[in-house]
């Protein structure tokens, strides 16, 4: 594998709504011979979900536009739902609203189209939810005052593996290895970017893999949020992103990078996105790789 696609939100500080466009990343023999390309921008959409199979963005955007879809899923607006690769699964989160917060999952079985509840607790928030890069199976953070946890749902057999237990974990910040094997986070102490294996639950075993003082924001003196950790589909690059906040004239503005890290090497490098602060990036999976068939989608913006 030599490219894949991107899924990219930024904020220009034009409107009110984000932008999300469609990119290309090229794998080069090192990382400083990586490039990425912006293919196109989604009118309408809202917010990115993910992909599925066939390389097939999953977007919310305004309900009447999905009619004219034609290259991803379209999702409603206040669609908290998340859809597993081979398009088999969605699971959402119930209660949908600011209070009380979340603390039921429901899974919605495309196949047999029975919806089931798969968790419950009310003593516990569901922070937030991931398609496991395997498929048919569901990632999911539980938020306490104590520890975060972080729970594999198993669609078929119906069961429930402990993937981390950590205090020091924003269970907002996470993405799973394309092996299944480690998890990616930013670590609530530092804002660091870490790497710990799955089953590992002390701080000694990450790797910790942003580098601040190779920043250019953490150069120029701003104090950076790191969000958005994601893998590339053979997990040779990882990637986040910065945010910081900006006086510009009477505006407080919000501006960032995206940055890429070898995962064999540790080198890190900064990609150009043009006066944009980066919201999300959110790289094609293992799974959505593998071809599908076509369906409705959302047109791009010429």
């Amino acid at each position: 594998m030599t490219c894949f696609p991107v899924l990219l939100t930024c904020d220009r500080q034009e409107g009110e709504e984000p932008e999300i466009y469609t990119a290309q990343y090229r794998l080069g023999a090192s990382l400083s011979e990586d490039t990425f390309t912006l293919k196109g921008r989604f009118e309408g959409a809202r917010s990115a979900l993910g992909w599925l199979a066939g390389n097939r963005p999953v977007l919310t955007g305004p309900v009447e536009r999905a009619r004219q879809a034609k290259d991803a899923l379209l999702l409603p607006v206040d669609s908290a739902s998340r859809v597993s690769a081979d398009g088999c699964y969605r699971w959402r989160t119930s209660p949908h609203a600011a209070w009380p917060p979340p603390c039921r999952i429901y899974e919605w079985n495309v196949r047999t189209r029975r919806e089931s509840i798969v968790w419950n607790d009310p003593s516990l928030e569901v922070v937030d939810l991931q398609p496991h890069p395997a498929g048919g199976s569901l990632v999911f953070a539980l938020g306490s005052e104590r520890e975060v946890e972080l729970l594999r749902f198993h669609s078929a057999s119906r069961r429930f593996t402990t993937l981390l237990r950590h205090a020091d974990f924003f269970p907002n910040e996470f993405t799973i290895s394309p092996s299944g094997q480690e998890v990616l986070y930013v670590d609530r102490r530092d804002d660091l970017l870490c790497l710990l294996p799955c089953g590992s639950n002390d701080s000694v075993s990450r790797r910790v893999l942003s580098q601040p003082a190779l920043e250019m924001e953490h150069q120029n003196g701003y104090r950076v949020l790191r969000t958005s950790p994601s893998f590339s589909p053979d997990g040779s690059r990882i990637f986040y992103c910065t945010a910081y906040l900006e006086m510009r004239g009477l505006e407080l503005s919000s501006w960032g990078s995206v940055y890429a890290i070898c995962t064999r090497t540790g080198q890190s490098r900064r990609l150009d996105l043009d006066e944009a602060c980066p919201l999300g990036w959110q790289p094609a999976t293992p799974l959505s790789m593998a071809p599908a068939e076509a369906a409705e989608a959302l047109p791009l913006a010429s």
